[in-house]
C-alpha cells in the first residue's frame, strides 16, 4: 500500500483545485518525495491536511483556533471559499485495509456553517469508521503518520502516559484497543440492561397473579362471544355479499365508460400530433417564403440600383458628346503656369548647387589642415623617441627606472596619436582627451622628478613636446566639429536639391501632359465615349440577369403559396374532427360522472357497513369478507329475507345475555397473554444476558492478554531499534526503553533512557537541543523499522541537523524507504538530493499557495543526455 495522490481544495492557502501526484517509487526503489519552498507559502499546510483527512479532530494541532480556519479566507484578489475538502488516494491492491477496492479514496469535507462530514469512496461515513479502518491498515493516526514541526521534541517532553499513548499506535495493538474498548462499553451496557430486567420482573410478578384470576372470569364470557360472533358473521355475510354484488355491478359498468373515454383520448392525441405536425409544416413553408421574399426584395434594390446607374452613364455619354473634351484655352493656362515654375526650380537648383560647392572646398582645405597637423604629430613622436634613448644622468635610477618610466610613457602616447588618427566621431575623441590629459599629469610628475635628479634639460623638453600635442590635439578637435557641421550643411543641401530635382520632373511630366493633350484631344473624347457605352452594356445584362431571377422567384413563390394554401385547409379540416372528438369525450365523461356517483353511494355504504362489522365482529371478520372467506349470497341457494330477520333477533338476545353478565374487560385475556409473554421473554433475557456478559468478560480478558503480550514484543523491538539507531546517529552511546507498570492504578508508563558518548546524563531533559533532535529522530526511525507505516509524512524533522547529521539522516531514511513511503517538507538540500520526487510550493499571488513539480531523475537523465550531446560534438 501507498498514497497515490493527494487533493486539496479550499484549505488554508490552497485556494485553487491542487493535486499531489505521487508514483510508487523511482527506478532504484526510493520512495521519498519532496517538498520545499520559502517561509510563509504553505508547505505545512499539506501536513496539516493529511493529518486533517485521517481525522484529527484538534484544532490545535491544525494551528488553527476555530472550524474556519482551515477554509480559505479570501484575500484582496480573490473572495473567501465556502468549504474546504481534501482527499487521499491510496493504492490499495495489497487488500492491507479490508476493503474490495484496489483504490481506496478517503475524504472530508466542512464548510462555514460547520457541517462537515467523512466519504470513503464517496461514500458518506462516520469518523470512528474512518479510525477503525486505520487502525486495520497499520496507520498511525495521530501520533508517527504525520509528524509536523515540534512533534518530534514532543515526544521526548511528553509525560510517561503521554508516551504510552504513542507506543500503542507504534505496537500495533491500537486495533485490539478499540475492539476492547468497544466490549467493555457492551459489557457494561449490559449489566445495565440485566439490571433493568430484573426491576421490571420484580413489578410484574404481582400484576400477573390479578390478571390471571380475571382472564378465568373472561373465558367463560368469551364462549357466548363466541356463539354471538357465528350468527353475526351469517348476517353480516349476507348483507355484505349482497352489497358487494350490487358494486360490482357498478364498477363493471365505470370500467366500460373509462375504457370508451380511453379508446377516444388516444383518438384525440392522435389528432392532436396531425394538427401540430401540419402546423409546423405551415411554419416550415411561410418560413421558406419569407426568405425567397427577402431575397426578391434585395433583387428589386439591386435593379432599381442598375436603373440608376444607367441613368448616370447614359447623362454622362450625352455630355462627353456634346463637350467635346476639354477647353483648349484652359489647358493653355495650365501649361504657362508650369513653364514660370519650372523656370523658379531651375534658379533654386543652381544657387544650392553653389553652395554645396563651397562647401565641399571647405571640406577639402580642413582635411588638408589634418594632414599637416598628422605630419606635425608624427614629427614630435620622433622627437619624443630621440628623448626616450638619450643617455642618463644621475646615476642607476636614472638609468634604470627613469628610462623604464620615459619608455612606457612614450608607449602611450605613440598609442593615443595613433589613435586620433582613426578617430571617427566626437565621442572616441573625448575620451581620447580624457587619456592625454591623465598622460599630462604623469610627464609633470616625471619632470619633477628628472628636476630632483638635477635633468632639467630633459623636463623643459617633455614639458614643451606635451604643450605641442595638446594644442595639435585641440586643434584637431576643432578641425573635426568643423567638418561635422559641414557635413551636416552639405547633406541638407543635397536632401533640398533632390527634393527639387523630383518637383522639376514631376512639372515636366504634367506639361507634357497637357501638350499631348492638346495635340490628341479628340482621339481621347472618343475613348471616353467609348468606355462610356461598354459600361452600359455591361450594366445592362446584369440588369437582364437580375430581372430574370425575379421572374423565377415570383413565380415559385406563386406556387408556394398555393401549397400553403393548401396545408391550411387540411389544418381547418383537422382542427374541427378534434372540436368534435373532444365533445364526444365530453358527454361521455357527463356519463362516467352519472356512474361514479352511483359507485360513490354504494362504497359509503359498503365502508359503513365494514365499520359497523369491527365494531361488533372485528377487524379480521372484514378482511375474511373481502378475501370471500365466509358466507356469500351465491354459496348459500335459498337464503330469504326470513332468515335474515330470525339471525337479527339471535343477535339482539345474545347481546342482552351479554349485558346481564357483567361488565368484565374484553381485554383482560389479551393483556394476561401479553404480561405473561413479557414475563416470560425478560426471564429468558435475563438469561441471555447473563450468558452475553460471562462472554464479553472472557472476551476483554483475551484482548487484555493479547494486547500485553504483543505490546511487550513489539515494545523491546523498538528498544532494540532505538538503541541501534541512537548508536548509528551518535555514532556510539547507549539508549533504550523502560516501561514501568504501576500495581495500583494497572496503568504502565514509558521511560526513555539515553546515555551520550562520553557524557554522564541522568535524564533525556538534561540533552541540548541538537542531540535532542537525533534522539527523537532515532525514536520515530526505531518505531518506522519494527511497525512501518504505508506513509509517513515529515514535516521540517531535519531542520535542527548539521551537514553531517543530515547526511546520517538521509541514508537511514533511504534504507527505511524500502517499506515506507516518505512525503518530507524540508529546507535541506541533502535531503532533497535524496528525493525522487520535488514539489516547490510558492505564492505568486499573496495568501494562495500554488505548486511545482520535478521529477529528479528525469532531470538527471535529460543533464546527461546534453553532456553527451556536447561530447559527441
Amino acid at each position: 500500500m501507498y498514497l497515490k495522490k493527494l487533493e486539496l481544495q479550499g484549505f488554508k492557502s490552497f485556494a485553487r483545485k491542487t493535486t499531489l501526484n505521487f508514483e510508487e517509487g523511482s527506478r532504484d526503489g526510493r520512495r521519498i518525495a519532496a517538498i520545499v519552498g520559502p517561509n510563509g507559502t504553505g508547505k505545512s499546510n499539506i501536513a496539516d491536511a493529511v493529518r486533517w483527512v485521517l481525522g484529527e479532530q484538534s484544532l490545535k494541532a491544525l494551528r488553527g483556533k476555530k472550524t474556519e480556519d482551515i477554509i480559505f479566507a479570501g484575500t484582496d484578489k480573490k473572495a473567501r471559499l465556502g468549504r474546504a475538502e481534501v482527499s487521499l488516494y491510496l493504492d490499495n491492491s495489497d487488500q492491507r485495509m479490508p476493503l474490495d477496492y484496489s483504490e481506496v479514496v478517503l475524504s472530508r469535507r466542512v464548510f462555514r456553517d460547520g457541517e462537515s462530514e467523512y466519504l470513503i469512496n464517496q461514500n458518506p461515513v462516520r469518523r470512528l469508521d474512518i479510525v477503525e479502518l486505520l487502525a486495520k491498515a497499520g496507520f498511525g493516526q495521530a501520533t508517527y503518520a504525520v509528524i509536523g514541526q515540534g512533534m518530534v521534541d514532543a515526544v521526548l517532553s511528553a509525560t510517561p502516559v503521554e508516551r504510552k499513548v504513542l507506543f500503542e499506535e507504534a505496537t500495533g495493538v491500537k486495533k485490539y484497543y478499540l475492539k476492547r474498548d468497544r466490549a467493555a462499553r457492551k459489557l457494561e451496557h449490559t449489566r445495565d440492561n440485566l439490571t433493568r430486567i430484573k426491576d421490571i420482573v420484580t413489578e410484574l410478578e404481582p400484576r400477573l397473579r390479578i390478571l390471571k384470576r380475571q382472564a378465568k372470569r373472561a373465558q367463560e364470557r368469551g364462549k357466548v362471544e363466541e356463539e354471538l360472533r357465528e350468527f353475526q358473521g351469517q348476517y353480516y355475510s349476507f348483507v355484505y355479499g349482497d352489497l358487494n354484488q350490487k358494486l360490482k355491478t357498478v364498477l363493471d359498468k365505470t370500467a366500460r365508460h373509462q375504457a370508451n373515454i380511453d379508446q377516444e383520448t388516444k383518438e384525440l392525441e392522435r389528432l392532436q400530433s396531425e394538427i401540430k405536425a401540419l402546423e409546423q409544416a405551415t411554419r416550415d413553408v411561410l418560413g421558406e417564403d419569407q426568405e425567397k421574399q427577402e431575397e426578391i426584395t434585395a433583387l428589386e434594390e439591386k435593379r432599381l440600383d442598375f436603373h440608376q446607374k444607367l441613368a448616370v452613364l447614359e447623362g454622362k455619354i450625352e455630355a462627353e458628346e456634346e463637350r467635346g473634351g476639354e477647353d483648349p484655352q484652359i489647358l493653355k493656362a495650365k501649361e504657362v503656369s508650369f513653364k514660370e515654375e519650372l523656370q523658379k526650380i531651375e534658379i533654386q537648383i543652381k544657387e544650392l548647387g553653389k553652395e554645396e560647392a563651397e562647401l565641399k572646398q571647405s571640406l577639402e582645405e580642413d582635411a588638408s589642415q589634418k594632414a599637416e597637423l598628422d605630419q606635425q604629430l608624427a614629427m614630435e613622436r620622433g622627437k619624443l623617441k630621440e628623448l626616450g634613448s638619450a643617455p642618463q644622468k644621475g646615476g642607476q635610477f636614472q638609468a634604470d627606472y627613469l628610462k623604464k618610466e620615459v619608455k612606457i610613457i612614450l608607449g602611450e602616447q605613440a598609442e593615443i596619436l595613433s589613435k586620433i588618427d582613426s578617430i571617427q566621431d566626437l565621442s572616441e575623441l573625448e575620451s581620447l582627451k580624457q587619456m592625454a590629459t591623465e598622460l599630462q599629469k604623469r610627464l609633470r610628475k616625471l619632470a619633477d622628478l628628472l628636476e630632483k635628479n638635477g635633468d632639467t634639460e630633459i623636463q623643459k623638453k617633455l614639458l614643451k613636446i606635451q604643450g605641442q600635442i595638446n594644442q595639435f590635439v585641440q586643434r584637431k578637435e576643432e578641425l573635426d566639429q568643423k567638418q561635422s557641421d559641414l557635413k551636416i550643411r552639405v547633406a541638407k543641401i543635397e536632401q533640398k536639391l533632390e527634393f527639387l530635382v523630383d518637383s522639376r520632373e514631376e512639372k515636366r511630366s504634367k506639361l507634357d501632359e497637357i501638350e499631348l493633350r492638346l495635340g490628341k484631344e479628340d482621339q481621347e473624347e472618343k475613348s471616353v465615349i467609348t468606355n462610356l457605352l461598354r459600361r452600359k452594356r455591361d450594366y445592362q445584362n446584369q440588369l437582364k440577369e437580375v430581372e430574370n431571377r425575379l421572374k423565377d422567384l415570383k413565380d415559385e413563390l406563386s406556387s408556394r403559396n398555393r401549397e400553403y394554401q393548401n396545408k391550411r385547409a387540411g389544418l381547418l379540416e383537422k382542427e374541427r374532427s378534434y372540436q368534435v372528438k373532444q365533445q364526444e369525450i365530453e358527454k361521455a365523461r357527463i356519463e362516467m360522472n352519472q356512474v361514479e356517483v352511483e359507485k360513490v353511494r354504494f362504497e359509503t355504504k359498503l365502508e359503513d357497513l365494514e365499520e359497523e362489522i369491527r365494531k361488533e365482529v372485528g377487524e379480521g371478520f372484514v378482511g375474511e369478507l373481502k378475501d370471500g372467506g365466509k358466507l356469500q349470497p351465491s354459496s348459500k341457494q335459498g337464503f330469504e329475507l326470513s332468515d335474515k330477520v330470525e339471525l337479527e333477533e339471535k343477535i339482539v338476545k345474545l347481546k342482552r345475555k351479554l349485558e346481564l353478565s357483567g361488565g368484565i374487560d374484553p381485554e383482560v385475556i389479551k393483556e394476561y397473554e401479553e404480561c405473561q409473554e413479557r414475563y416470560d421473554f425478560l426471564t429468558r433475557q435475563s438469561e441471555d444476558l447473563g450468558e452475553a456478559s460471562g462472554s464479553l468478560a472472557k472476551v476483554i480478558r483475551k484482548l487484555d492478554g493479547l494486547i500485553k503480550k504483543q505490546f511487550n514484543e513489539y515494545f523491546e523491538k523498538i528498544s532494540v531499534e532505538f538503541d541501534h539507531y541512537f548508536k548509528k546517529l551518535f555514532e556510539g552511546g547507549k539508549a533504550n526503553l523502560v516501561l514501568i507498570e504501576d500495581e495500583e492504578t494497572e496503568q504502565s508508563t514509558v521511560e526513555i533512557k539515553a546515555h551520550l558518548p562520553g557524557k554522564r546524563l541522568k535524564t533525556i531533559d538534561s540533552l541540548s537541543g541538537g542531540e535532542r533532535a537525533l534522539t527523537s529522530v532515532a525514536l520515530l526511525f526505531a518505531i518506522l523499522a519494527v511497525n512501518p507505516s504505508p506513509f509517513c509524512v515529515l514535516d521540517e524533522v531535519d531542520a535542527a541537523l548539521d551537514e553531517a547529521n543530515s547526511k546520517k539522516f538521509g541514508e537511514i531514511l533511504e534504507s527505511l524507504a524500502e517499506r515506507t513511503q516518505f512525503i518530507l517538507i524540508t529546507h535541506n538540500r541533502e535531503t532533497m538530493r535524496r528525493s525522487y520526487l520535488l514539489y516547490g510550493v510558492t505564492m505568486e499571488e499573496g495568501g494562495v499557495s500554488k505548486l511545482l513539480s520535478i521529477k529528479l531523475e528525469e532531470g538527471e537523465e535529460l543533464v546527461k543526455q546534453r553532456k553527451d550531446r556536447r561530447k559527441g560534438t
